[in-house]
Parts: C-alpha cells; sequence; structure tokens
C-alpha cells in the first residue's frame, strides 16, 4: 500500500501532465487562429522557431525543434505564451507561470530530500 507522501506525489504528476494536456489544446487553438493553418504548416513553425529562439534553453530549443507538441513541458508552453508575438497572452503567461514555479519546486525539492 502507498503511503500519502506517495498518493500526494502521484496526483501530483497527474494533475501536470492534464495541465500540460489543456496547454497543447490552448496552444493549437491559438495557433489555428493566429496563422489561419493548423500546427502541420513548416513555413509558420519555422518563424516560431526563430522568433524564439534567443529565450530558450538547450533543452527546450531541442523539444520545439522537434516540433512535437506532445512532447513540449509547462516550461516551454510559458516560453511561447509569454515570448512570442504571434500567441502572447498576459493572463494566460502568468497563470503558466505560476504552474511552473509549483512543478519546479516540486521537482527540486523531491530531488533534494
Amino acid at each position: 500500500m502507498i503511503n500519502e507522501n506517495e498518493q500526494n506525489y502521484l496526483k501530483i504528476q497527474f494533475y501536470l501532465a492534464e495541465i500540460t494536456k489543456k496547454l497543447m489544446d490552448i496552444f493549437k487553438t491559438k495557433w489555428l487562429k493566429v496563422n489561419k493553418y493548423d500546427w502541420g504548416n513548416e513555413k509558420r513553425k519555422k518563424l516560431l522557431i526563430k522568433e524564439l529562439y534567443i529565450n530558450l534553453v538547450k533543452n527546450q530549443k531541442k523539444s520545439i525543434e522537434s516540433k512535437d507538441i506532445q512532447e513540449w513541458d509547462i516550461s516551454l508552453y510559458y516560453t511561447i505564451f509569454n515570448y512570442s508575438n504571434m500567441l502572447y497572452q498576459k493572463e494566460l503567461s502568468n497563470g503558466i507561470y505560476q504552474i511552473k514555479k509549483v512543478r519546479n519546486d516540486f521537482a527540486h525539492n523531491l530531488i533534494s530530500n
């Protein structure tokens, strides 16, 4: 039987995964609305990557270059919604930042304990 800490860990992991799925859906919806193309349009993908590249850390560059949005994490979605002129939305960016902060605190505290 798993203890309460393990249950809480699993719940947080589940919620973070669900949040990431919702961010993917929001991204796809906003992308289509702004670009009039779905995420499959290579020319528009390259524009987003070029626009964001300076704000990405190494692992984010690798993730966004793969163009597989199902592999993106909360931190990458934060960078996209915060730094993209095409997709910027202050309230969304602020909310994702708070979630990213919780996720990072959780992950780093888990490692240090």
